[in-house]
């Protein structure tokens, strides 16, 4: 008989435990079947930002350039938001929790945290501009700042609440999405070529064009892994691909369209196009869709900076303030016409994500099998068994990232500079990571202390077995029941404390 947990694992925590709220896993009552996995995937992509970057792509390497770099975005990203999915699905938790398993420790992966919390606000500030360059093609009269700042900070309280009060308008937005593309392409196809797109393919124009899709795949594929862990374990081996291949197909055609766009308007602004070809329908469309994906953009960055400010910086503000600041980030960085510069920011966004799931993707399979004979699918998330910071990955991902970075900044037209930083993070990171954890300063374990194998929550079991009653033990602070692979144990003889005590033994209140 399947047996079903009535509450969720964080039922006992204390208020002031909520940074470790975020490790524990999602239970099998929460968890949803793998048909829901693919429509929840197509929402990623459905921003006209994507159709920015067709355009961009095109007046600088021409449709046919972009066509080809989109495919092979879409076979990179295929696969890579596939495998973090699937691992996403098998161990129930999200990119950060799994990455303090990878190696980065506790408070180590704070570091990834910032970096995911910084690429929300500069994406956030895309669908500002998008959104108040629409109004501003409309009426002109308000000055573009001010727009700025009504965009900015009109998402704040529609995400005071959290998400779940505007659920419904991320499903009600997705098909009036997709009927605007189709009346937007309909629409400028009657327009007469503007004559701003190259022709022909180079090879040089093809390399530095395979950079755009190389600095978007980190972001979709972590975002893919947060979804991925509420996905059932027995239908990750057909959704997680399945999710990941219609994502990325969206993904291809609407950097298409864009493109086509693009050559018939002379434009790579979504927000100023759709309101020429559209009229006051293509405003309100830009402004509806684009919400939808504000609310992902500000409260993604409010969590990441809630955790990372409690974890490292124990500062006892809470999700809200961080909104503000969410939105202050976002009309900031609108001022510097990330519209005009979308690769460069793309670029400079995706070298740390980039580093980051190198690192994630190498202990999926290079290094997890070898981790205390601990097989090849388990994931260690409890706080005790983990030590507090792993210096290899911590110094690979920054050092990596400020290479990178610092490649980008040179911002040369016609360079390599952006392909050769994100080819660095892909491939550089997991090497010097393995080398820093030989040299005698950084030498380390990755667990503090390993589990006994009866409290090893393997990926490979089933969902109800993880949930089932006979798997819960007695917290022996609290006595609240909890369950194993959120306890942690003390003694052989099978005594376990919960998670939320153990963090208070830690951190004890008013520290």
């Amino acid at each position: 008989m399947r047996i079903r947990r009535p509450r969720t694992r964080d039922h006992h925590r204390r208020p002031d435990a909520g940074d470790d709220y975020a490790v524990s896993k999602v239970p099998f009552a929460a968890e949803r079947p793998g048909r829901d996995f693919p429509v929840l995937a197509t929402g990623a992509v459905t921003s006209v930002f994507v159709f920015a970057l067709g355009g961009s792509m095109a007046t600088s390497y021409g449709i046919a350039t972009t066509v080809i770099a989109a495919v092979f975005g879409f076979v990179v990203g295929t696969v890579s938001c596939s495998v973090v999915a699937w691992h996403g699905s098998g161990t129930s938790m999200g990119v950060d929790a799994m990455s303090r398993g990878a190696g980065f420790g506790f408070f180590g992966s704070a570091v990834s945290l910032l970096a995911y919390a910084l690429t929300w606000i500069a994406y956030a500030a895309f669908e500002c501009s998008f959104i108040a360059t629409a109004v501003h093609a409309r009426w002109s009269a308000p000055p573009l700042w001010v727009l700025y700042v009504v965009s900015a900070l009109v998402v704040v309280p529609l995400t005071w609440y959290g998400v779940s009060q505007i659920a419904w308008l991320q499903w009600a937005t997705v098909p009036l999405f997709f009927i605007g593309v189709a009346y937007l392409l309909v629409k400028s196809l009657g327009e007469p070529v503007a004559g701003t797109v190259p022709t022909g393919v180079t090879l040089p124009g093809l390399a530095q064009a395979s950079a755009i899709p190389l600095s978007i795949v980190p972001v979709l594929s972590l975002a893919l892994g947060d979804y991925g862990r509420f996905v059932r374990r027995r239908d990750r081996r057909w959704a997680a691909p399945a999710g990941a291949a219609l994502m990325m197909a969206l993904w291809v055609l609407e950097v298409v369209v864009g493109a086509l766009i693009t050559a018939r308007t002379g434009s790579v602004n979504p927000g100023k196009y759709s309101v020429e070809l559209m009229g006051v329908t293509g405003l309100l469309w830009v402004i509806v869709t684009q919400l939808k994906v504000q609310f992902v953009n500000y409260y993604g960055s409010s969590v990441a900076l809630t955790d990372f400010s409690a974890r490292l910086l124990r500062l006892p503000w809470g999700r809200r303030a961080f909104l503000l600041l969410t939105g202050l980030g976002a009309f900031l960085v609108s001022l510097f016409d990330v519209i005009g510069n979308l690769g460069y920011v793309a670029g400079l966004m995706g070298v740390p994500l980039t580093a980051w799931l190198s690192l994630l993707l190498t202990d999926f399979f290079a290094r997890r099998g070898g981790r205390e004979r601990l097989g090849t699918t388990w994931t260690e998330h409890r706080r005790a068994h983990r030590i507090p910071v792993g210096w290899p990955e911590v110094i690979a991902m920054v050092a990596v990232s400020a290479v990178g970075i610092a490649l980008v900044t040179v911002h040369v037209p016609g360079s390599y500079a952006t392909l050769v930083a994100l080819l660095l993070a892909w491939f550089l990171p997991p090497p010097l990571a393995w080398a820093l954890r030989r040299t005698g300063w950084f030498r380390s374990t990755v667990l503090a202390t390993s589990p006994g194998a009866g409290w090893r929550d393997e990926p490979g079991s089933s969902d109800e077995d993880s949930d089932a009653q006979w798997n819960k033990v007695v917290c022996v602070t609290c006595g609240k029941d909890t369950f194993r692979c959120d306890a942690v144990q003390i003694h052989p003889s099978g005594r376990a404390r919960c998670f939320a005590c153990d963090e208070a033994r830690v951190h004890p209140r008013g520290q």
